[in-house]
């Protein structure tokens, strides 16, 4: 279902932020851009350490963790109300392990948390079902290895109208991941999708999930944002 509580299917935010309809929420095409997070730096003084690598402002913000990524759908979020682009009852927010699933074109896979749902649908990739990936499926570390980032919306569109749910970077999810027999009482995270470094089939299924200490930070992690409303999030 696709509420008509949030702005039109095509809606445009600034800086070219898009978002396409996906159950009660607004799906960012794109991952989150260098662009946009060295704006939200500057604003609260927060340090970026840029990778080892080159980067253009069209680019996918690496090297931030779980915290950073919610610190910035927060910013995010207060400066647009600020600037009367969002209704108080709106904002941004990491997406949920579901909707990134929904997201990537996977049916459902039973289970009502994350550890309970990964790895349940095997053979399913963002592309399709074809191995090896084909030419132009996604900035992967398969052949041929690019070796870094591309800029976001760099290779096809899914049937959702989304870029680059396979490849390029992790991207964070909203729920934390429990029962992780490799270390208690760390905080671990979801990460979906794989990375511009992921050469593995079993890493490049789209049911698999990354499990990654919330507090760390890596060139191949990065996150994008949905826009829901409190009263679709409270009906989850």
């Amino acid at each position: 279902m696709v509420t008509n509580r949030l702005p039109l299917p095509d809606r445009l935010s600034r800086n070219n932020r898009q978002f396409v309809p996906l159950r009660e929420i607004r799906f960012s095409v794109w991952e989150t851009r260098v662009q946009d997070y060295e704006a939200f730096c500057r604003v609260s003084g927060r340090h970026y350490e840029p990778p080892d690598f080159q980067q253009t402002p069209a680019h996918p913000v690496v090297k931030v963790n779980y915290f950073d990524a919610m610190a910035f759908c927060k910013w995010l979020t207060e400066k647009e109300r600020d600037e009367n682009i969002l209704e108080d009852r709106q904002f941004y927010r990491l997406p949920t392990d579901l909707e990134w699933s929904t997201a990537v074109g996977l049916p459902e896979e039973g289970g009502a948390t994350p550890e309970a749902r990964d790895g349940k649908i095997r053979n399913e990739f963002p592309w399709g079902k074809q191995w090896p990936p084909p030419a132009g499926a996604g900035n992967y570390g398969t052949p041929p290895r690019r070796g870094t980032t591309m800029p976001v919306g760099s290779f096809k569109l899914n049937a959702l109208g989304i870029y680059d749910l396979g490849g390029n970077v992790w991207e964070w999810c909203l729920e934390g991941y429990k029962g992780n027999p490799a270390g208690a009482g760390r905080e671990w995270g979801v990460l979906r999708g794989g990375s511009w470094a992921t050469s593995s089939r079993v890493e490049m299924q789209s049911s698999y999930r990354n499990v990654v200490d919330r507090n760390e930070r890596d060139v191949i992690y990065g996150f994008r944002c949905v826009l829901g409303t409190q009263a679709d999030d409270d009906q989850q």
